[in-house]
């Protein structure tokens, strides 16, 4: 393949862009890695701290936001993130300071025994001793907020440059590599470098690109100059209705609602806000994508947001999240997504070594 000006513009395109968003990259592929299975990790990694001893009935739902408001008094609002799943388990909250941290590094996260309302957990995002919660949260915006909203919002567009530039500089190759024509060459360091990043970026070419134009997408937020304006809350009064019977509520909305969070405001003008999946959605459309909105103070229902009735557009961004998180074809594709999510790093690496050999 000759060096025509084309060939040379591509190539240097290519091989710049993958060195300036190299480290990020690889940053954002290995936390992502993680993150397939993060809160189950989080769980087997505090088992012994977030595990409970079952006594008696369980504390109502509103004592426990009670609890957890009296601790962080100047929360904004609230996510169940993890309902207990057996009489041993906790209640997970996920406690926001401000409605519009993007960056989600002032989160806190909670655990309290449904029991007895005993805090089991309580830390910033920002602790590392929180190792999943820290993680998600550099995955998304390097701890730096908004301002880190916007940097990984830039790296995917770059990404996305890096992608265009590789395929068409490999463009002769892509068939071969699909029938499986092409081998990787174990001889030395060079050759092995040039066949994996090569053969791993056609295989994971998709995938790799839905991760990256999907991670726009839920950084684009970033992009609105709106974002970055400095807003105030008026503290809401405790929530007036019951808060288990809403969510009983929410089941008899939609029948076999599977509940998978339930988010409380603390400020005026919200909704709780109970997500889940309504049976029969397929795991496109799924993983907390349909809801039903209640008013706090009258536990009435204000809205029902059926996944499957929705606009294509929303739709779409509900399908480019479940490939990002790699929940499209249930648990199949989320143990794919384990491996998957460490190409972008391969190719990073590989790319890197690709480019010290030529120089």
């Amino acid at each position: 393949m000759g060096n025509t000006p084309s060939r040379t513009v591509f190539f240097t395109l290519h091989q710049w862009v993958g060195l300036v968003i190299g480290l990020f990259v690889i940053s954002a592929s290995l936390t992502g890695s993680a993150l397939v299975y993060w809160q189950e990790l989080d769980h087997w990694w505090n088992h012994d701290r977030l595990t409970v001893t079952p006594a008696g009935t369980p504390l109502p739902l509103d004592e426990l936001v009670r609890i957890a408001r009296a601790r962080h008094p100047d929360a904004t609002g609230m996510n169940i993130l993890w309902f207990p799943q057996r009489p041993d388990d906790s209640y997970e909250f996920r406690l926001y300071f401000d409605k519009h941290d993007y960056g989600m590094d002032g989160n806190a996260v909670l655990n309290l025994d449904p029991y007895s309302g005993t805090v089991l957990r309580d830390g910033s995002h920002r602790d590392p001793s929180h190792v999943m919660h820290w993680i998600l949260t550099f995955h998304y915006s390097l701890h730096l907020g908004l301002t880190g909203v916007l940097w990984m919002g830039l790296i995917t567009v770059a990404v996305g440059v890096s992608l265009i530039t590789g395929i068409w500089l490999y463009r002769t190759q892509l068939l071969s590599v699909v029938l499986c024509r092409k081998r990787i060459h174990w001889a030395n360091w060079r050759t092995a470098a040039f066949g994996l990043h090569g053969i791993v970026g056609v295989w994971t070419l998709f995938f790799v690109a839905a991760i990256f134009f999907s991670g726009f997408l839920m950084n684009r937020t970033a992009f609105d100059p709106n974002a970055w304006a400095t807003t105030t809350y008026q503290p809401a009064p405790a929530t007036g209705a019951s808060l288990d019977r809403m969510l009983a509520q929410s089941r008899d909305v939609f029948p076999g609602f599977v509940v998978r969070s339930m988010y409380i405001p603390f400020v005026t003008g919200d909704t709780v806000r109970v997500s889940g999946d309504v049976p029969g959605t397929s795991p496109l459309l799924g993983h907390g994508a349909s809801a039903v909105a209640f008013d706090p103070l009258t536990g009435e229902v204000v809205d029902r947001i059926d996944i499957n009735n929705q606009p294509m557009w929303t739709k779409f961004e509900t399908v480019a999240y479940a490939f990002h998180i790699g929940t499209f074809a249930g648990e199949p594709s989320r143990l794919l997504y384990v491996f998957v999510g460490l190409a972008p790093a391969l190719l990073a690496m590989t790319g890197f070594v690709l480019w010290w050999w030529k120089r």
